[in-house]
């Protein structure tokens, strides 16, 4: 009976798994949209980059 137990903590164990990894990954997702959106219509964002690209700024 112990091995039965095992084997559906197991499944039940990843399952739970499969699920939180699914939901990191859109959250990750959803990011990267909201950066790339930024890279567009943020002004701030926008001068960083102008930035970097001419080499103005070492920071980076």
């Amino acid at each position: 009976m112990q091995e039965r137990t095992n084997v559906v903590a197991d499944a039940l164990s990843r399952q739970r798994a499969i699920v939180e990894t699914t939901t990191l990954l859109a959250s990750i997702g959803d990011l990267l949209d909201e950066i790339r959106v930024a890279y567009n219509t943020n002004p701030t964002v926008k001068q960083l980059i102008q930035q970097i690209e001419s080499g103005e700024t070492r920071r980076f």
